[in-house]
């Protein structure tokens, strides 16, 4: 039995490990809160801002490494990437990344942050990309899950915050 659960919880964490995905949460917040053990930065800054809202939640994440995308961000700010996550910073960064919605869809959209979004989804080889002001692109890593309750969008960037 020990062996069974430490095997589940090797995969569990191992999903949001570059290139691995063994096991993907169908719900969004399960989603964020394993790629946050991961110690991925963006997941780590969206986590204690998702504790704080009810209901379906849609979160953008940058597909592959963030830390470059958020480092650029900061460069005006005078805040370094090792101070982040205890900044303002990153509660802003959350709340642009974070909809109250199950997914994205075409038209306007609001963020946490209250800043109003054009999204536009398509279908492109079987899969729904849906983009966002006319720049980030991305797809909904939880589409067509069992289970499913919110979504997580893999994107080319992220919002600016």
């Amino acid at each position: 039995m020990k062996l069974r659960h430490a095997v589940l919880t090797a995969a569990l964490l191992s999903a949001c490990s570059p290139g691995l995905d063994l096991y993907t949460p169908p719900d969004a917040r399960d989603y964020v809160a394993l790629c946050a053990r991961e110690r991925a930065l963006g997941c780590q800054a969206i986590l204690p801002v998702l504790s704080t809202v009810q209901g379906e939640v849609t979160v953008l994440l940058v597909n592959g490494e963030d830390e470059p995308e958020i480092t650029e961000s900061l460069a005006g700010k005078g805040v370094s990437l090792n101070d982040f996550l205890t900044s303002v910073e990153a509660e802003e960064y959350a709340r642009a990344n974070i909809f109250l919605a199950s997914e994205l869809r075409s038209g306007q959209m609001q963020t946490l942050d209250g800043k109003t979004h054009t999204v536009e989804c398509r279908l492109e080889g079987g899969t729904e990309l849906c983009r966002i002001d006319g720049g980030i692109e991305g797809f909904n890593k939880l589409e067509g899950l069992n289970g499913r309750r919110g979504s997580v969008y893999l994107m080319t960037g992220l919002l600016p915050f």
